[in-house]
């Protein structure tokens, strides 16, 4: 039986534009599934499904309307679908997902959770004052963190395994690397 990963869009990335696809919140599960050798499906109200089919035709678009909830469809999308994803992949500790993870891992309970924090300074230390903040990362099996002193900071708040994956980008088609050195002398040139 194939093992399948889903990316589960909060409310506040339920609409992905054309350039989403490319950017870390969809190339991370798709890469990993490719990896893993994982089906990959990403399940939100609204992307350009034939982008997606022409730059990675085995990845599924699984729409769950906005509706007047979006946040209780995508729990009914859960409850139907739960038991067939092996993992969710989260992006960013938005409000939104504690109550879609919580209904994941209730229909799923041997199921994992990867959340991408993507946080800066700044929205960690609101986030650090919000009550759901902690139970929403007590759910995740797997924390990342792009930079280590939040990576430290939020270790230190939960007690909990935070890993550092820096962020990084996918090479689509083969490009000549730039030396820093030639970066460093453009940019003088410009500002000048």
């Amino acid at each position: 039986m194939t093992k399948r990963i889903a990316f589960i869009c909060s409310v506040e990335s339920a609409k992905l534009s054309d350039a989403h696809i490319f950017k870390d919140l969809c190339l991370v599960p798709i890469l990993l599934g490719e990896h893993l050798g994982y089906e990959v499906s990403i399940v939100t109200t609204e992307m350009n499904e034939t982008l997606l089919q022409q730059s990675f035709p085995a990845v599924k678009f699984e729409q769950v309307p906005i509706g007047i909830d979006y946040v209780a469809n995508m729990n009914a999308y859960l409850v139907k679908h739960a038991k067939n994803i092996d993992l969710v992949f989260a992006i960013g500790p938005y409000p939104s997902y504690l109550s879609i993870l919580q209904t994941y891992k209730q229909f799923n309970p041997n199921g994992k959770v990867y959340m991408k924090l993507d946080v800066n300074r700044f929205w960690l230390n609101r986030l650090k004052t919000y009550p759901y903040f902690l139970e929403l990362l007590q759910l995740c099996d797997l924390l990342t963190s792009e930079c280590v002193s939040i990576q430290t900071d939020i270790r230190e708040f939960s007690q909990l395994d935070v890993q550092h994956i820096p962020n990084g980008f996918y090479e689509y088609f083969h490009t000549e690397p730039v030396q820093f050195h030639e970066k460093k002398i453009e940019f003088y040139q410009w500002a000048d």
